[in-house]
């Protein structure tokens, strides 16, 4: 016998509303990872200028004849030092010096380090280049 003035919900509705909330959970949790993965990154690429900023005005104190081409070497950018082989955001400093006129040098500091995204990793890279004269007044 079937009683009609039962209150309550279906198996059919039961189910159907877990569907919608899973599907809502699933959205909030991916822009969570997201939202997570954006700000590490945020927070490495202001790493990376700050180093190639503190670079370059290291740079900036060098006699102006011995400035020349660094090449690559690991840093960490957690203590800003080269051989530095304790744990934390690592990656890969360059630098480069070009003679562009008699009197100034273009020092060019490229930093580039490997991020992990939601998707995979890449190679990420930030750049920063300044004129140095020869005359310490016109620095």
């Amino acid at each position: 016998m079937l009683c009609k003035n039962r209150k309550g919900f279906t198996l059919t509705e039961v189910v159907a509303s877990m569907a919608v909330i899973a599907i809502v959970w699933l959205g909030v949790i991916g822009a969570f990872i997201m939202g997570v993965s954006s700000s590490s990154l945020a927070i490495h690429k202001a790493k990376a200028l700050y180093v190639a900023t503190e670079t370059i005005e290291l740079w900036r104190k060098l006699p102006f004849s011995s400035m020349v081409s660094d090449g690559s070497r690991q840093i960490n950018m957690d203590t800003n030092q080269t051989n530095d082989t304790s744990p934390g955001f690592c990656g890969l400093r360059t630098v480069t010096v070009t003679s562009t006129a008699t009197h100034y040098k273009k020092v060019a500091v490229d930093i580039s380090w490997t991020e992990r995204l939601s998707y995979g990793t890449k190679t990420m890279h930030e750049r920063l280049a300044t004129y140095i004269a020869d005359d310490p007044q016109a620095n």
